[in-house]
């Protein structure tokens, strides 16, 4: 059996379609070292913040989601629903990607690639890795 290390997690949360100054997408970006916020509206930068992390952090989250029920599963297609908001999840060993999917929220409904009753739980604590992340969204 090969040990997987994971090594970065990247969420990112895609805001529905509103006017600029109401969109507010995001990036975070966690490494055992350190975590990175990117908050952009329709690709212009907001706010951008690495901060470090403590060690051992970056071990909660690998272990939040190792026991967590994520997973990849095969496409439920959106079609005929529009305006909701996109949560995706990419995990890396290195420069190999283990899994990468994304969940499409919209009108009380998920679609997209990402299963499990996890997701919301997992997204809370990768979210609390950024103390002033509502903040950062307001800018």
């Amino acid at each position: 059996m090969m040990l997987i290390v994971i090594t970065e997690i990247i969420y990112h949360f895609l805001d529905a379609s509103v006017p600029p100054p109401y969109h507010r997408s995001f990036t975070i970006t966690a490494t055992e070292a350190e975590v990175r916020v990117v908050v952009d509206s329709y690709g212009e930068i907001l706010a951008d913040e690495t901060l470090p992390l403590e060690p051992g952090v970056f071990q909660g989250l690998v272990d939040a989601l190792t026991m967590s029920d994520i997973r990849i599963g095969e496409e439920i297609s959106s079609e005929g629903y529009t305006g909701g908001t996109t949560e995706t999840l990419t995990v890396y060993a290195g420069d190999e990607v283990i899994f990468s999917g994304y969940v499409y929220n919209c009108a009380g409904k998920k679609f997209g690639t990402l299963r499990g009753d996890d997701l919301g739980s997992f997204a809370d604590s990768i979210r609390a890795l950024i103390p002033n992340l509502a903040e950062l969204r307001r800018t």
